[in-house]
């Protein structure tokens, strides 16, 4: 029995597989061009690896929101990008096999304006894209999808919503794939989606008043891993108005109680709010990503699925994100041990790992991996995580 197996076995740990971090940046910004979509390998005893890049990248200029998925079986990525089809006037979506490193780069036939955000449905073969398709109005496409394809034909679209500025719009699945919830500047913020295999999506569901009473400059969705919980942030100089938690009946696909306002204040400037959210795998913390001057980034609370309530907040990291700007994107490894967060604006390296423990938060963070020839303004959007032992 290897040392990996003995520990796993004695703290009910995964066994660890091949896990990798992709990472996608919104623009290339870097001293040696086109490296806006980076791979490394990672292992929570040694950290990342030797970093791997496809051989054909997302071009400059691209259209889109520079966002990245793997497919729940880890043998394809999305992106959500968009790129003229050679030789035509038509554009379409990328993607990328995956199998120890990228594939080639593959394009869908004539796609939606303006792909925003990118998510898998758990089941693996249809894809959703948020698109800000013109100066008014955005809405969900749902795509069908796979590893040996890519995006396929367009399987659903939703209602649309209203966008004037063609915002962001973030996107999260939930854990059961019946509800899609997007996140938006206007009206109440935040529309869940209804999703059926067989029938496409239902009718929009809002929450009952609009949590923030402005239109904040960003806004991000997540939902808890039991699905029992969305939570929606934005930047508001009000600390008590920068995170919203309602609770969620999976039943009735209808809004429960809204948990009570907490004050997002310590660790904060007095503008910022989470540019990211992620809970925790087993939903007992709450982490974010926060703009909050050079040396800082991170902030945790615990968090009490049972009850809706959050607990104390965690302190900083030790080794703060030292880089001049926020992460706009988090994830946990499969056992919920190490957390990533992307760089952000103005990088210095394209993802940061940190040890993480409920009882303690934030321990120490990895060695930053290679970052040779990504120059001071490399905007590392958007990163995910695969485990595929």
């Amino acid at each position: 029995m290897s040392l990996w197996r003995r520990i796993s076995a004695s703290t009910n740990l995964l066994p660890e597989g091949e896990q990798y971090v992709v990472v996608y940046a919104g623009n290339t910004a870097t001293t040696d061009d086109d490296l806006n979509l980076i791979a490394y390998p990672f292992d929570s005893v040694n950290g990342f690896g030797d970093r791997l890049v496809p051989a054909e990248f997302i071009p400059d200029g691209f259209q889109g929101g520079g966002k990245i998925a793997f497919s729940p079986s880890g043998g394809g990525i999305a992106a959500a990008a968009l790129l003229q089809i050679e030789g035509t006037g038509d554009f379409g979506l990328p993607s990328y096999g995956w199998d120890e490193g990228f594939g080639t780069q593959m394009l869908s036939g004539v796609a939606a304006r303006g792909p925003n955000n990118v998510a898998f449905h758990p089941d693996g073969d249809v894809v959703f894209v948020s698109h800000a398709q013109n100066n008014s109005t955005s809405r969900i496409f749902a795509y069908n999808w796979a590893d040996a394809t890519g995006y396929g034909s367009t399987r659903a679209t939703s209602e649309l919503i209203s966008n004037p500025t063609q915002d962001f719009l973030p996107m999260a699945v939930s854990p059961n794939g019946q509800f899609v919830a997007l996140g938006y500047r206007y009206v109440h913020k935040l529309a869940i989606f209804p999703f059926s295999r067989t029938n496409g999506f239902g009718a929009k569901v809002e929450p009952p008043a609009d949590p923030i009473g402005f239109n904040p400059g960003n806004v991000v969705v997540a939902w808890n891993n039991a699905g029992t919980y969305v939570a929606l942030g934005a930047n508001s100089t009000d600390a008590t108005k920068r995170l919203h938690i309602w609770a969620w009946d999976n039943a009735t696909g209808s809004f429960g109680a809204k948990v009570a306002d907490t004050d997002i204040s310590v660790g904060f400037t007095s503008t910022s709010g989470p540019y990211s959210i992620i809970f925790s795998p087993d939903d007992e913390a709450i982490i974010l990503g926060i703009a909050a001057g050079p040396d800082a980034g991170l902030a945790a609370f615990s968090w009490d699925n049972a009850t809706g309530t959050f607990g104390a907040q965690y302190g900083a990291p030790d080794e703060p994100v030292p880089y001049l700007d926020y992460p706009r994107d988090l994830r946990f490894n499969a056992n919920g041990n190490v957390l990533f967060a992307s760089g952000g604006d103005s990088a210095q390296s394209p993802v940061m790992a940190y040890h993480w423990d409920n009882e303690t938060g934030f321990g120490s963070r990895y060695d930053d991996p290679d970052s040779t020839g990504i120059g001071s303004g490399y905007n590392a959007y958007s990163i995910d995580y695969i485990n595929l032992g």
